[in-house]
């Protein structure tokens, strides 16, 4: 059972693909000073994504810190990639966050349907995608760190962090 209403959901969702929308922007324009994915804002979408996964799922919907630092063999991996292998991780989980946003705007849908379930897979094959760019880079390591502490809460502590999200600071 969702933890979280369908507007409170549609909300989160609504500044994570904004901020989203942003970042790719600002990827595609390359700039150097004004970078657009990453360790930081890769961070804020792991974060984003998990409180809003569990609110829209149960308190017991989450992941270690292993779904998201998967190694290149793993099954979820492979399976990730052969998914998406012809499309951008960023925009896919973009259009598929977008699609689950606009799910959630009628009245007959549910929060943990198909529409959630492709836009967390695309979410998922796009931190899987990152963290296989920065492997064996300098920021390898602070950021399966803050990985590994993110993963460490508690699903209520999740719910309760008033700091992922504009809206509840």
């Amino acid at each position: 059972m969702a933890t979280l209403s369908k507007e409170m959901v549609s909300s989160y969702l609504g500044e994570m693909t904004n901020v989203l929308d942003r970042a790719i922007t600002l990827e595609a324009k390359g700039e150097k000073k004004h970078k657009g994915l990453d360790n930081n804002s890769m961070i804020y979408f792991i974060k984003a994504w998990t409180k809003i996964s569990i609110g829209a799922r149960d308190r017991s919907y989450r992941r270690s810190s292993s779904a998201f630092l998967d190694s290149v063999g793993s099954t979820n991996a492979r399976v990730l990639t052969k998914k998406y292998q012809n499309l951008s991780y960023p925009e896919n989980a973009q259009r598929l966050s977008n699609a689950y946003s606009e799910s959630l705007d009628r009245q007959d849908s549910t929060l943990d349907g198909g529409f959630f379930q492709d836009a967390d897979d695309a979410m998922m094959a796009f931190f899987v995608n990152y963290w296989r760019q920065i492997v064996g880079q300098k920021d390898e390591k602070d950021f399966a760190q803050k990985v590994k502490d993110w993963t460490s809460k508690s699903p209520d502590q999740v719910l309760n962090d008033k700091t992922i999200f504009k809206m509840d600071q």
